[in-house]
Parts: structure tokens; C-alpha cells; sequence
């Protein structure tokens, strides 16, 4: 291969730049509106739909490592500007995210089941976090049963977890990093 095609083949850093900005706008802006949704029901917007997940979903399918721990942050960020997710919850959300991001970049590039990464990382996040429940709750720091975390979490979670498999199918499909420029 010559230097020329490896270089056409590489994005270019205002690319890079382009779609990071992209996801850590997104992993603000998506929870941020769900948050400011008008909705009266029991469970709130954002424990139905996830927005949470879907930008590090795209940093781990489009490379964007930087991005991609930025938006670790983002249960923090989103409870300091709009109250949600509630503080007992925002750092298991924030181990959630990590762990999601750690294994839908390790899913992404396995080509018989990349098309399930989103589900498969957030479902694995809910066995790593509902563990640390677990043990925090044999240790007496906390109350919450990790079990039924885990299923209402699930369950709750489905049309989320629908459009993860969504934008993993179309991030698969459409393998090509999109155009940012």
C-alpha cells in the first residue's frame, strides 16, 4: 500500500474534531431534552428511552476515545442542569456508562454480533452495576435490591434498547465513519 492511500484511508483530525463534538453535544443535548419533556407517568422519559447510551454508542462504533470518556460525565452533568437522574442514582449511571462504553468498543469490531453491540454493552453494564449493587448492599451502604434493579432497569429500558439496536444496525450497515465537513 502506498503512503497516499493509507493516508486517504485515516480521518482527517478536523473530521475527528467534527464528530467529537457531535457526540459530546449529543450526550448532553439527548438526555437534556428527554429531561424536559412534559411527561406525568411513573417512570420517567429517560428511564425509557436511555439517551444516556446513545452517544457513547457512536464514539465506540466511530473510534472517538477522547469523546467517548467525555461522555462519562454526562449522568453528572445532566444532574446538575436538570435534576435527573436522581443523585442516588448518577454514579452507578456513571459506572454504566463506562463499563457500556468499554464493551461496545470491544463488541463493535466482533462482525457475528457488532449488530447487537448496543444491546449487549447496555445489558452488560446492568450485570456489572447490579454486581456492585450487590455487594453494597451486603456491606450495608445501601438498600437497593440488585436483582429487582436490574429487571425494572431492563424492562423499563425496552424501547431504548430498541433504538440502540437501531443506530448499532445502521452504524454496521453504513460501516463508513459519516462525513463531517
Amino acid at each position: 500500500m502506498k503512503n497516499s492511500e493509507f493516508v486517504q484511508t485515516q480521518p482527517r483530525t478536523g473530521q475527528i474534531i467534527a464528530q467529537s463534538t457531535v457526540v459530546i453535544s449529543l450526550a448532553f443535548l439527548l438526555p437534556f431534552m428527554v429531561h424536559l419533556i412534559p411527561f406525568s407517568g411513573e417512570i420517567p422519559l429517560g428511564a425509557r428511552f436511555l439517551p444516556i447510551f446513545y452517544a457513547p454508542l457512536l464514539a465506540a462504533f466511530w473510534n472517538l476515545r477522547t469523546a467517548g470518556i467525555a461522555t462519562i460525565a454526562m449522568p453528572f452533568v445532566n444532574l446538575l442542569t436538570t435534576g435527573n437522574p436522581p443523585s442516588q442514582f448518577a454514579l452507578i449511571m456513571t459506572l454504566e456508562v463506562a463499563v457500556f462504553l468499554l464493551i461496545a468498543w470491544n463488541l463493535k469490531s466482533m462482525k457475528k454480533i457488532n449488530i447487537v453491540t448496543g444491546p449487549l454493552a447496555y445489558l452488560g453494564a446492568k450485570v456489572i452495576s447490579s454486581t456492585i449493587l450487590g455487594i453494597t448492599l451486603i456491606l450495608g451502604y445501601t438498600q437497593i435490591a440488585p436483582l429487582d434493579f436490574a429487571m425494572n432497569s431492563v424492562l423499563n429500558g425496552i424501547p431504548g434498547i430498541i433504538v440502540m439496536f437501531i443506530i448499532s444496525y445502521f452504524l454496521v450497515v453504513n460501516k463508513k465513519k459519516p462525513s463531517i465537513s
